[in-house]
């Protein structure tokens, strides 16, 4: 099983908060690594969050556990795990 978690950034352009959303998809039973986040994303843990469920149901239309790990426009930037290319099968 694999899992997608929302993240978001907030920026501040022109006096203008401007969100960034990312989409992390992960092997199930693993935790994402907030560090490693921070690293591919440049920013410190404090300039980026987990999408709450109420943000999740207005961004997509989805309860949280139902974020597909697919399928996004150009706003939303999906980084893969690459261990799940070591899986014979994933479902998502």
């Amino acid at each position: 099983m694999a899992k997608a978690i929302l993240t978001i950034v907030k920026n501040e352009i022109n006096q203008q908060e401007i969100n960034k959303y990312y989409v992390f998809v992960i092997q199930g039973s693993y935790k994402l690594d907030i560090n490693k986040v921070g690293e591919l994303l440049g920013k410190s843990k404090r300039q980026y969050r987990f999408a709450t469920q109420k943000e999740v149901i207005q961004l997509f239309g989805l309860e949280i556990g139902g974020v597909p790990p697919f399928g996004y426009g150009k706003d939303v930037t999906v980084f893969y795990d690459t261990r799940l290319r070591q899986l014979e099968t994933v479902f998502c």
